[in-house]
């Protein structure tokens, strides 16, 4: 309740300033390991990333993830639930990243209405957010077999 009302946030950890800014800035983009966990983010991920041609390769438990932020070497990543689109059969799209997984828990987002938290086995849990019409269109349930697609610029790394 506090962080809604607030129009610039502070995280602090042993006494030093980690990260500064709007409550929203700070959710979406957390500088560090710490910071990220404090927010509570989903789909935080540690891996070894290199570059080629441009774009870079993040190997997460010998999963390829395709981000266009160029860090190298050993990195955090961030692939945000609502940036990730979930299908029961294969389709071509723009998105870098494509994986064929199981679902394996579904749950609903404690003051979140209307949104069903998915989490695909894909090698990695990967949780994706979904609508509740969606999920039911869909007809999703525990170990259907499905695909997540998400685009290399929704995958935050620092």
């Amino acid at each position: 309740a506090a962080i809604s009302l607030a129009d610039r946030l502070v995280v602090m950890h042993k006494g030093e300033i980690l990260q500064t800014g709007k409550p929203d800035e700070i959710f979406r983009n957390p500088r560090s390991e710490f910071v990220a966990k404090f927010t509570g983010a989903e789909n935080l991920f540690e891996g070894i990333s290199r570059v080629e041609n441009r774009i870079a390769i993040i190997d997460v438990n010998g999963i390829k993830i395709y981000s266009t932020n160029l860090n190298e070497g050993r990195v955090f990543m961030i692939i945000h639930p609502e940036n990730i689109v979930i299908s029961k059969n294969s389709i071509l799209t723009s998105a870098r990243n494509s994986f064929k997984g199981k679902i394996c828990e579904i749950s609903k987002i404690p003051r979140r209405e209307g949104i069903i938290k998915v989490v695909a086995d894909v090698g990695i849990p990967l949780a994706v957010f979904i609508t509740k019409q969606a999920f039911e269109e869909l007809n999703l349930g525990i170990n259907d077999k499905i695909y997540v697609y998400f685009k290399a610029n929704e995958v935050y790394v620092f």
